[in-house]
């Protein structure tokens, strides 16, 4: 009777086994995503980018129609302000140095009160081989420092 459950726990500890092997070769990353009957029409950002964008959006009304915006660079303890912001419009586009966190402070009214509305994104870049280029991406970041309603 113990041979018998011995051989089954076997059998299935090599099915396991086989499965694992299995599934560790197909899951293994190529260089490139692309045949090179693709590379013909590959379109490579090839140059190194070095600024991306900061979407800021905020609030304006008729109590802070012009609130006070700091752009921090890194984490808001350390409060490393690089700019104090104003515009006319009702969002922000900012051109950043990349591989970088950014922290955004909002200041806004409410009566005799100060309310303070803080949120923070990286903006990075990354590169991989592709159709034998360097190509580059750049994950822009976003940030919401809006009032809820």
């Amino acid at each position: 009777m113990k041979t018998k459950k011995y051989f089954e726990i076997c059998k299935l500890f090599l099915y396991l086994s086989v499965f694992i092997i299995l599934f560790v070769i197909s899951s293994c990353n190529t260089d490139s995503y692309y045949s090179d009957e693709d590379c013909d029409d590959f379109i490579c950002n090839s140059e190194e980018p070095f600024e991306a964008i900061l979407y800021v959006n905020f609030t304006k009304n008729t109590e802070n129609p012009n609130p006070k915006i700091l752009l921090l660079e890194g984490e808001f303890e350390e409060f490393n302000v690089i700019d104090t912001l104003s515009t006319d419009e009702d969002k922000l586009e900012l051109n950043v140095a990349i591989n970088q966190f950014y922290t955004v402070v909002a200041y806004y009214l409410s009566g005799n009160d100060t309310i303070v509305a803080i949120d923070g994104d990286d903006v990075k870049k990354k590169s991989n081989s592709e159709c034998g280029y360097e190509c580059w991406k750049i994950t822009d970041g976003s940030v919401n420092v809006k009032l809820k309603n």
